[in-house]
């Protein structure tokens, strides 16, 4: 396959990391798997989230039941939204978005086994025991991998059957083993010897090998594999070699991995003899209590039909007697086992059963997800073949929590599952707490998923804030799965809060973007760190965790620790006062961040990392600095500035670096040609020319002065390479370093390999004449680092001129996650062809990759294991004290099915005398009043400790030395420690030394005090004590070491270690040789390392050497027995100073100095002479003539009072020089910031001339600066503090330069340096981080906030504030004045998208040089407030009294203007009205049936409540209306008559009408009624004539009812009438013949009701009337009253059905009083007659 081809089935961009631990025929293997998973509960989804993060081909999904409230505590995937929905639909489509190459299906179905079929591995999870046996047979029989996983509280247990013939492809995470070739006999056996005799040890017996690389013996590479001997002396037999060629160079033996074969009992045979995976005997027993605990578990649930309550002690005993009555376990042989049951095991596992917790099931979950990988990889052994996992230590250790059962009962919440096994209590705990997450990548991702699922800060004030600043990648999709593909390019942290917010909408998430390291302590400072609970670190830089431990340890957090390496996880937890702080390693020692030596890399490389390290400094070189050079020249505005700034700043590399980048061009390239001629160019002198060069200075033959051969191991002697396109690797190296140079240069680039193989046909091959020059001797000068010359700084104008037109070059960044930018192709390229050079395997470029890259391998299921195991030790954190037994720290290696819990270590008690701390110890001293000083710090301490400080440090800064001089105390201890000396804007916390201890710290040492500075006068000889060290080492033997000294100097004696009074003693003293001399040099510093057990720290002495005034001697190597040797030239002017005796002191004393050696010629030319200012002269002739003579000088000095010494002085006279000295400049200005510490570079002088030496002049003694007496280097020897060294401002130094063999060949230079005050510190600000919540109705002009900041710099300053908005932008709600945050605008959340959350920050400007700033955040949070209370508008209903219950009247329109609007719940207020009314809708319904005659009117009062408008009860308004509903009237009723039936007797008056009675009818239940219409409708005339004009009866077969003619028709009128509700008798018809005897009727009188109401109801009434005539001479018929009042009822009871009476019975029986009013009407009438008649008569 092509070198830049990728894999086309294989996204491996999204799985890069996975890729390093998996390999490419792996991962290929589980694109193509199917995977059946059963069970969806809280371990089902963490093992289907990791399969499809790792791009498993297809996976099926099975789980019909339905959600319930304990599956949300650890089911991410599933909501409340979900409850009552299929576990296997609502997971779906989640997971499905996780990966797009993986499809997700579900079966619905029940298991059957041609299903089964379909699939390579079958997952089986929270299943019972019998579908468990009969799919693990099926499975076991068919080949199918078979998994049963399965968590039950905090216990959980997978099991594996892969098979009785399962192989193993790649067994180990290890890559296979790889050494170098040094040489391979020719023999039988023939013997490999490597380069690196370490690697042989890496080999065992029976190693299979093979190899590659091998220039001579060809026979070797590619061959089968061998198998290897080891010998005695490190060498490896390897069989048969003597018919091979010779071997001549270079190779690589490589071991080649054996498959393996694994054999596995299917579940039947394995439950009754199980094999466990466990670390110790102890682990072996409790998993096989667990092992019956689970069948205990599973036979409980079959006798019972469910699983044990929660924390019941009565299901707990049986599950017990479950286990003890389970048959014994058969050991490894079939024997029965007598292992004792572990009881108050068992019993706890059954209490706490019920649970469902989310750190569990995604422990158990990552591992199940690896097996199911390694089923389908067959990469990893698998496990064998049980895994029990138990976190029962997160259990209180000392509570029975059954005592108070209701505490666990369910709740119908999302933390049901936890409470089961916490309780309630525990929870609100958990709600309450505020976590600093730092880290939002994979392991962060997941621990926030833990966060979410359990509820951490999802309530009150708790809450959790995520750190993160960098952005998403496509690559962190196939690990972080919060993130998805539409995330890539935003913050981390913001996508990573959005995200866990919808898995928990009450957890509340604060994502921040600013690194947590020592530039943003202002941002995560006192104020952040009070409001913090506990920290979470999930970082991949070890220098990223020791400042965090650090700021955990500092402000008393408990810490909770995790990192991946491939399958390799750890998580670990710090609670102060109980476990030892964080001490992971400084760096890793693997870390591609280790450098090399420098030659080693450029000329030397000797492994791969090498050339990769050379390739990754040439691509930095050549397409980022060098641009970066170019483009810094091109915006320069004064050319020749530039170009002397970058001369002194870069030196010759800068000029080499162009002229490299030129090439073989001229100009500037301008076509994708010239690119592809430079990269020719640029190959022909890296991998030809260049070696050739090398070869020249080092030759293959070269001999070392002991005769060793320069090119022996390690070094590997190089060969130049031919160029040669068809080879793909010298075709990859000039397609890549082409397109890097055009896009370097904006030109357009080619990616077609076949149109550049043409190109280079036909391009000639440049020479060395035609690449741009190394300059002469350029690798000699890059090897001595030699500074530019004039010449060199002409060539590097030139150079910088090619690019001064045109458009800037483009610096290029390395990227390593983008495989179509040619940056890794380069590099991989490089690399190799730089192997090929020295004969070392290359690495390819998935290797180069992760080395270049940095990368660290990582897979989902080792992140998912160690976020599961750091959420099981976050339940102990937040669960109150907990003993250090309580606690693990962890380790699991998923690759080795190794899995390792224990206790952390306590932390050290440190003791001094009565003292005793640990490292979390911390001193609270009282600020005082007035504000404390120094000195009263001091005096506070020793009263507290009683003991005296010795010295008091903040951070790196000493605040106080017992050492220092009285002048130096004076000053401190008055000062404030507020004060600005004291550096107030630095880290909080000092630590203080008393009796040389220092508190703060891990050990009792004052090593942890470094770097520490004393002060030693030179008159101190040898023995003289240093110093001493006091430290605590009670468990190791611990070490003090010496490990170098700047200068280099044997006057120091290694440290001395004794013991006394329990504590560790070391001693730094002068050595023998010792001979301190101020004026030669006045600073040494030593670095010590300390050792005590695997702690290791290093540290400076810094030693200041002093003048001593009255220390006389003769010193240095005028004292010593070889003598000061002095070269003057033959030429010397006579009498001209040779030499300078400096002695200490000797200006003061008067010192004679006498020469007592002979000067008698013909030895001497003359006499040479010294004055009492220590002048060596030359004699009065001059030395001319005297070339290459030595004269020996014995010099007398002579002090007076019987003080002298002598040294002696050599004088070489050479021949006269042909150079003069002389600076390039004659004056120099210099400034210098103060801030420089002792030992900085001030400037470096330069002279011309032959072996220049420089030394100081002026001012001597020279207390601030020190030149180097070979560079020319001035650097500072002491602190610049302008304010505790005034008269550092300004100092004028004249330097003198001479040649060494010549000194008084010299010349001088006036160095002026102006020290600059710094603005060293931002401005520091109180509060830190503004973070505030305010109400809608905060008025304009409210004060939020007042920002305090000074200046540590200048403290009376002014400072510049300034409010920047990040979201929403350009917002003008708020404002700043003069330090105070306002509200500027009236704020509004009544409308949509009103209300905001302002993120903002104020800058905070000083006005020193550098600006300094400081950067406050801001957030304010405007919360909605309830300000109105709803209404709604009178209204009027109406309804009919027969409505059905249910029926809608209307609806109640009420309105609210907070938001979001009509967010209103109605209520009917008070009585027992048959309406209700909907809450949400305001419609009022019918209940119950309405009367209108009982009511018909019903005013009711609605109560309307706002409910989404604010949280807190008590802010809810109310409002309130009344609704009228009138009951229409519907007629349900008839009328009634009473008495339903009358009978009565009238008498007719001829021509009169008789009111015969009047009918009386009412509705009883509507009294009201009173209108209604009366008809007769029928009747029956009954007498000895009948009625004239009517037939018979309806007895007699005539039609009922008759028509009122037939009935009441005579002489067309009729005889009864209705006037109302009066019935009328009319005796109207004169004439007319009229019956003489009585007569009956029968009446049917119809009453219907005539008001408007409908419908009209009737009833009927029955008149019967007796008439008897005037003139009646019989007696009339009457009817039998029984039967007529029986057929009345009958009539009413069948309301319009009438019955007529038709049995008469006649009867007469007149009345008494009827007799005499007859009589006496009848006798008035006579009188009446006669009296008429007599008037008559009369007239």
């Amino acid at each position: 396959m092509n070198v830049l081809e990728t894999s086309k089935l294989l996204d491996e961009e999204l799985y890069s990391r996975q890729l390093y631990v998996l390999g490419l025929p792996a991962m290929q293997r589980i694109q193509g798997a199917k995977v059946l998973l059963s069970g969806l509960q809280g371990l089902g989804a963490e093992i289907a989230k990791n399969l499809v993060l790792m791009g498993v081909g297809i996976l099926t999904l099975h789980d019909p039941h339905p959600t319930c409230w304990s599956d949300l505590a650890a089911q991410f995937f599933l909501s409340e939204q979900d409850l009552g929905r299929s576990r296997a639909e609502a997971s779906q489509e989640l997971l499905a978005k996780l990966n797009g190459a993986v499809q997700v299906c579900i079966h619905t179905g029940d298991i059957t086994e041609d299903l089964l079929l379909d699939f390579q591995v079958v997952v089986l999870t929270a299943s019972k025991l019998e579908e468990q046996l009969k799919v693990g047979t099926f499975c076991h029989k068919h080949g199918v991998c078979f998994l049963v996983a399965d968590t039950r509280g905090l216990v959980g247990q997978l099991f594996c059957d892969f098979g009785e013939d399962f192989t193993v492809e790649d067994p180990t995470e290890a890559e296979p083993l790889r050494a170098t070739i040094q040489h391979i006999s020719q023999g039988s056996p023939g013997i490999l010897t490597l380069r690196e005799e370490a690697d042989a040890h890496h080999f065992h017996n029976g190693d299979l090998v093979t190899f590659s690389g091998i220039e001579g013996m060809v026979e070797l590479n590619g061959c089968a594999p061998r198998p290897l001997h080891m010998r005695e002396d490190g060498t490896l037999e390897i069989g048969n070699t003597a018919t091979f060629s010779r071997y001549l160079r270079g190779g690589a033996v490589t071991e080649v991995k054996r498959p393996r074969t694994v054999k596995h009992e299917p579940l039947d045979a394995a439950l009754l003899q199980p094999r466990v995976v466990a670390q110790s005997p102890q682990e072996v027993h409790r998993a096989h209590c667990l092992h019956r605990a689970f069948r205990a578990l599973h036979t409980f649930q079959q006798l019972h039909g469910r699983p044990p309550r929660r924390w019941d002690p009565v299901d707990a005993e049986m599950v017990v007697g479950l286990a003890q009555a389970l048959e014994p376990l058969k050991g490894t042989e079939g024997e029965s086992s007598e292992e004792q049951l572990d009881e108050a095991l068992v019993r706890t596992v059954a209490l706490s059963s019920a649970g469902s917790l989310s750190p569990i099931a995604t422990m158990l979950g990552a591992v199940a997800a690896q097996e199911v990988l390694k089923a389908v990889s067959k990469k990893f052994m698998p496990l064998d073949q049980w895994l029990y996992f138990d976190a029962l230590d997160c259990l209180p250790e000392d509570e029975e929590p059954f005592l108070n059962p209701e505490d666990y009962a369910p709740r119908d919440c999302r933390y049901d599952g936890q409470i089961a096994v916490f309780g309630a209590g525990f929870q609100k705990k958990l709600s309450h707490q505020h976590y600093l997450l730092v880290g939002a990548g994979a392991i962060g991702c997941e621990l926030l998923k833990g966060f979410a699922l359990v509820g951490l800060g999802a309530g009150g004030s708790g809450g959790v804030t995520v750190a993160d600043m960098d952005h998403v990648e496509r690559s962190n999709l196939s690990r972080q799965f919060l993130f998805r593909p539409q995330d890539i390019g935003r913050p981390k942290a913001e996508v990573a809060a959005e995200a866990a917010h919808h898995l928990n909408s009450n957890l509340k998430v604060t994502p921040l973007t600013y690194p947590l390291d020592p530039t943003t302590e202002h941002i995560y400072g006192d104020n952040f760190f009070s409001n913090v609970d506990g920290v979470a670190a999930a970082l991949d830089s070890f220098q990223a965790r020791h400042y965090v431990a650090a700021r955990c340890t500092h402000y008393l957090k408990p810490l909770l620790e995790a990192g991946t390496n491939g399958t390799r996880g750890s998580a670990c937890v710090f609670m102060p006062d109980v476990t030892d702080v964080y001490r992971g390693p400084a760096s890793d020692a693997d870390s591609e961040d280790a450098s090399y030596p420098v030659c080693t890399v450029r000329y030397f490389p000797s492994t791969a990392k090498h050339t990769l390290q050379w390739a990754r400094d040439e691509f930095e070189g050549l397409f980022h600095l060098s641009a970066e050079t170019i483009k810094r020249y091109q915006q320069e505005g004064h050319p020749q500035g530039a170009l002397i700034s970058l001369a002194d700043m870069d030196g010759p590399q800068v000029l080499t670096l162009l002229q490299v980048v030129l090439g073989v061009l001229r100009e500037r390239p301008q076509t994708w040609r010239d690119c592809v001629l430079w990269a020719l160019g640029h190959w022909q002198l890296c991998f030809h020319y260049g070696i050739i060069q090398l070869l020249r200075l080092f030759p293959p033959d070269k001999v070392l002065e002991d005769g060793t051969p320069f090119w022996s191991s390690p070094r590997q002697c190089p060969q130049p390479l031919e160029f040669d396109a068809s080879q793909d690797m010298h075709l990859l190296y000039v397609l890549a370093a082409a397109n890097l140079y055009a896009q370097m240069h904006g030109l357009p680039g080619s990616r077609d390999q076949t149109e550049l193989r043409g190109l280079l046909k036909l391009l000639p091959l440049p020479d060395l004449q035609d690449l741009a020059p190394i300059f002469a001797s350029d690798l000699e000068l890059a090897w001595a680092s030699a500074e530019l010359g004039p010449e060199h700084l002409k060539k590097l104008h030139e150079a910088l001129e090619i690019w001064s037109t045109g458009p800037p070059l483009e610096p290029l960044m390395f990227e390593k996650d983008n495989d179509n930018n040619f940056h890794v192709d380069f590099v991989t390229a490089a690399a190799c062809l730089r192997a090929q050079n020295y004969g070392i395997p290359p690495a390819n470029r998935t290797k180069s990759k992760r080395i270049v890259g940095r990368i660290i391998p990582a897979v989902a299921t080792t992140t998912a294991a160690v976020a599961g195991l750091v959420g099981l030790e976050l339940y102990k954190v937040v669960g109150g004290p907990r003993p250090l037994s309580a606690f693990r720290h962890n380790y699991l290696h998923l690759a080795e099915n190794y899995f390792s819990r224990w206790v952390p270590f306590a932390p050290a008690i440190q003791k001094f005398q009565h003292l005793e701390w640990t490292c979390w110890k911390r001193l609270e001293v009282p600020a005082g009043e007035p504000e404390r000083t120094l000195e009263s710090l001091l005096a506070h301490l020793q009263e507290l400790l009683g003991v005296r400080v010795t010295m008091l440090l903040r951070g790196p800064a000493v605040l106080y030395s017992a050492g220092w001089s009285l002048e130096k105390q004076a000053w401190h201890l008055p000062l404030s420690l507020s004060s600005g000396h004291y550096g107030a804007a630095q880290a909080p916390g000092a630590s203080c030394c008393f009796g040389c201890l220092c508190l703060n710290h891990l050990f009792l040492t004052d090593l942890h005090c470094l770097p520490w500075f004393i002060n030693v006068s030179e008159s101190q000889g040898p023995g003289t004590i240093l110093q001493s060290f006091f430290f605590n080492c009670s468990s190791y033997i611990p070490t003090l070491k010496l490990l170098h000294v700047q200068p280099p100097t044997n006057f120091f004696n290694p440290p001395s270690l004794t013991r006394w009074q329990g504590i560790y003693v070391a001693k730094i003293t002068l050595s023998s040789s010792a001979q301190l001399d101020a004026l030669v040099v006045n600073h040494y510093e030593l670095q010590l390392q300390f050792t005590c057990g695997n702690h290791t720290m290093e540290g400076p002495l810094s030693v200041d050497v002093q003048r001593d005034p009255g220390h006389i001697q003769c010193a240095g190597r005028f004292a010593s027995p070889a003598g000061e040797i002095i070269q003057v030239p033959e030429m010397v002017t006579p009498g001209a100073r040779l030499y300078t005796l400096l002695l200490p002191g000797m200006e003061l004393q008067g010192a004679q100095m006498s020469i007592t050696s002979a000067q008698d010629p013909p030895y001497f030319p003359g006499h040479f002479s010294i004055n009492g200012q220590g002048w060596l002269q030359a004699p009065s002739q001059g030395l001319k003539g005297q070339a290459q003579k030595v004269f020996q000088l014995q010099i007398l000095v002579n002090f007076g009072q019987g003080q002298s010494c002598h040294g002696m002085l050599i004088v070489k006279v050479l021949p006269a020089p042909s150079s003069q000295v002389s600076f390039l400049e004659q004056t120099q200005n210099i400034t210098i910031p103060e801030n420089l510490v002792p030992g900085s570079k001030v400037v470096q002088v330069q002279a011309r001339g032959f072996d220049v030496r420089y030394e100081i002049l002026s001012p001597m003694p020279c207390p601030l600066f020190s030149i180097g007496c070979v560079d020319g280097l001035v650097r500072t020897t002491a602190p610049l503090e302008l304010a505790q060294a005034p008269g550092a401002a300004v100092t004028r130094l004249q330097v003198k330069a001479f040649e060494r063999l010549w000194p008084w060949t010299s010349a001088k230079l006036e160095l002026t340096v102006d020290v600059q005050s710094v603005n060293r510190w931002p401005p520091h600000c109180l509060p830190a981080m503004l973070v505030t919540q305010i109400p809608e109705t905060t008025p304009v002009g409210t004060v939020l906030n007042t920002i305090t900041c000074t200046d540590p710099d200048s403290p009376g300053s002014t400072l510049d504030y300034q409010l920047m908005f990040h979201r929403p932008p350009g917002t003008a709600s708020l404002c700043l004045r003069d330090r105070v945050l306002q509200v500027n605008a009236t704020l509004d959340c009544d409308t949509p998208g009103a209300c905001f959350q302002y993120a903002a920050s104020i800058l905070v400007l000083d006005n020193g040089q550098p600006l300094m700033t400081t950067e406050v955040p801001v957030l304010v949070m405007v919360t909605p407030v309830n300000e109105f209370a709803p209404s709604c508008v009178p209204r009027t209903f109406r309804v009919r009294e027969d409505a059905r219950p249910h029926t809608l009247l209307g609806s109640v329109l009420g309105s609210d203007m907070d938001y979001p609007h009509d967010s209103i719940e109605f209520y009917i207020s008070g009585g027992s009205a048959p309406f209700a009314m909907d809450r949400l809708s305001g419609e009022v319904r019918l209940l119950g049936p309405l009367d209108y005659e009982l009511q018909k009117l019903y005013r009711l009062t609605v109560l309307l409540s706002d409910h989404s408008q604010d949280q807190d009860p008590t802010c809810h308004h109310s409002g309130s209306c009344t609704i009228t509903i009138e009951v229409e009237d519907v007629n349900d009723h008839a009328p009634e008559c009473e008495p339903p039936f009358q009978e009565l007797t009238i008498h007719s008056h001829l021509g009169h009408s008789v009111e015969v009675t009047k009918v009386s009818c009412r509705v009883p239940q509507e009294p009201h009624r009173l209108v209604f219409s009366y008809s007769i409708v029928g009747g029956e005339g009954h007498g000895r004539g009948g009625l004239p004009g009517c037939g018979g009866g309806a007895g007699q077969g005539q039609q009922w009812p008759p028509s009122s003619a037939t009935l009441f028709s005579g002489n067309s009128q009729s005889r009864f009438s209705l006037q109302g509700a009066v019935l009328v008798y009319n005796d109207l018809m004169l004439g007319l013949s009229w019956p003489e005897q009585p007569h009956t009727y029968e009446l049917l009188i119809h009453v219907a009701d005539a008001g408007p109401s409908t419908p009209h109801l009737s009833t009927t009434t029955t008149v019967i009337v007796h008439l008897v005539p005037w003139t009646a001479s019989t007696v009339a018929t009457s009817t039998h009253r029984a039967t007529v009042r029986g057929v009345h009822r009958l009539l009413v009871s069948s309301m319009m059905t009438p019955l007529l009476v038709t049995d008469m019975e006649a009867f007469w029986q007149p009345e008494s009083w009827f007799v005499v009013v007859l009589t006496v009407t009848s006798a008035l009438l006579l009188l009446a007659l006669g009296w008429l008649l007599s008037k008559l008569l009369q007239g």
